[in-house]
């Protein structure tokens, strides 16, 4: 009834692992420069990876004051 998954060989181990990193990096770099210019630790990158936290950081950072911020500017009072 259930079919045998085949073997990953080393080759394709690391294939996914090259894959996997590059997705990283092209996921987490861009956020993280976002959460620095905004006063935010970078850390908070790392929820963008996690499927409903990183909803959550998009709000997070949207709705947040950003240190950056003169008073007095952006659509929030």
């Amino acid at each position: 009834m259930y079919r045998k998954v085949p073997e990953m060989g080393p080759p394709e181990a690391i294939m996914v692992a090259i894959v996997v990193v590059v997705y990283l990096v092209v996921i987490l770099w861009p956020v993280a420069r976002i959460c620095r210019r905004t006063g935010h630790s970078p850390w908070l990158a790392v929820l963008a990876v996690i499927p409903v936290a990183n909803l959550a950081l998009l709000w997070f950072i949207a709705l947040s004051r950003w240190s950056t911020q003169p008073q007095g500017t952006g659509m929030m009072p």
